[in-house]
C-alpha cells in the first residue's frame, strides 16, 4: 500500500540517523580528550568574596555542529512535507508556497501572508496546525498563547547552529563545603548551580565563596556536555536532549495527522 506520508517519514528517519551521528561525536569528543576543563579562582571585582571559574580546554569540533544542524533541518522540512501532503489528500496538488506556518507572535501568524501557507488544506487541516500555535509564546501577553518548542525548531534551522552550540556544565557539590578562613575553619552551605553555560572565552563561573577563604575542602565535580546557545526555550539545555525532544514532537504531529486524514 502506498504510505501518502512517505516524504515527512523519512525526512524524520534522515533526522534520527544524524541524531544518532551527533550522540557519537559528542560521546568521543567527552571522552577522549583527556581533561577538558580546568577550574581556577580570581576575586570579584569590588567584592568579598572569590569566584570559582571553570575553563574550557578545548572547543567542540565543527563536525557536531554538522550533525546538529542537519538533524534540526530535517526534523523541520518534515513538517513542511507534512502539509504538503494534507494539500495533495485535499486539493490534488499542493501550491508552490505550501508550508508548515511559522511565525513571532500570534497576530503575525494569523496574517493572511502566513495562513496562505496552508490555504490549500482542508478547513479542519488548517485549524489543527493553527491549534498547534507554532509562534513564541509572548513574555507580556502570554495569553496569547504559542509553542515555544515549535518555534525553537524553526528558529534553529534558521540560525547559524556553528554558533548557537557551546559546552556547558553541571555543577555538583558535597552537602555542605569546609571554608578555611584566616582566622577560623567555617562551615559554609553552598548550593550547587544549574547548568552553566560557557562563554565566547569558553569560561564559566561555578559558584562564589568568601574572599577570605584560604582553602575550600570539599567535593566539587564538574560534568561537561554540549549544550545550545541564546535560543529559548533550549538555552543551556543539552543538545541531545533538545535533539531528542524535537523528534519526538515531530513524530507526535505526523501521527496526529495522520489517524485524523490518512487511515
Amino acid at each position: 500500500m502506498n504510505d501518502k506520508l512517505l516524504s515527512p517519514k523519512l525526512k524524520i528517519e534522515r533526522a534520527n540517523k544524524h541524531i544518532v551521528d551527533a550522540t557519537a561525536q559528542i560521546i568521543t569528543f567527552l571522552n577522549t580528550n583527556g581533561n577538558l576543563i580546568e577550574t581556577f579562582m580570581e576575586p570579584e571585582p569590588g567584592g568579598l568574596r572569590q569566584i570559582i571559574k571553570a575553563r574550557f580546554l578545548k572547543r567542540p569540533p565543527p563536525e557536531i555542529a554538522g550533525a546538529v544542524g542537519d538533524a534540526i533541518s530535517n526534523l523541520r522540512s518534515s513538517l513542511d512535507h507534512l502539509v504538503r501532503c494534507l494539500a495533495i489528500n485535499h486539493s490534488g496538488s499542493p501550491p508552490y508556497d505550501a508550508a508548515f506556518p511559522f511565525d513571532k507572535d500570534r497576530d503575525k501568524f494569523e496574517s493572511p501572508g502566513t495562513q496562505r501557507k496552508i490555504a490549500a488544506l482542508s478547513p479542519e487541516a488548517q485549524q489543527m496546525i493553527r491549534d498547534l500555535q507554532p509562534y513564541a509564546v509572548s513574555e507580556t501577553e502570554p495569553e496569547k498563547g504559542g509553542n515555544n518548542m515549535l518555534w525553537a525548531l524553526n528558529k534553529l534551522r534558521n540560525s547559524d547552529v556553528h554558533r548557537l552550540i557551546a559546552p556547558i556544565g553541571m555543577v555538583t557539590v558535597g552537602h555542605k563545603l569546609n571554608v578555611q578562613t584566616r582566622g577560623h575553619l567555617g562551615l559554609n552551605t553552598i548550593e550547587a548551580p544549574k547548568w552553566v553555560r560557557f562563554d565566547e572565552d569558553m569560561t564559566a563561573e561555578l559558584m562564589r565563596v568568601p574572599g577570605a577563604a584560604s582553602d575550600i575542602q570539599g567535593n566539587l565535580q564538574t560534568g561537561i556536555d554540549i549544550g545550545f546557545g541564546d535560543i529559548e526555550p533550549v538555552a543551556g539545555y543539552p543538545v541531545l536532549r533538545v535533539l531528542h525532544d524535537f523528534s519526538n514532537l515531530a513524530k507526535r504531529i505526523l501521527l496526529t495527522f495522520e489517524q485524523r486524514f490518512f487511515t
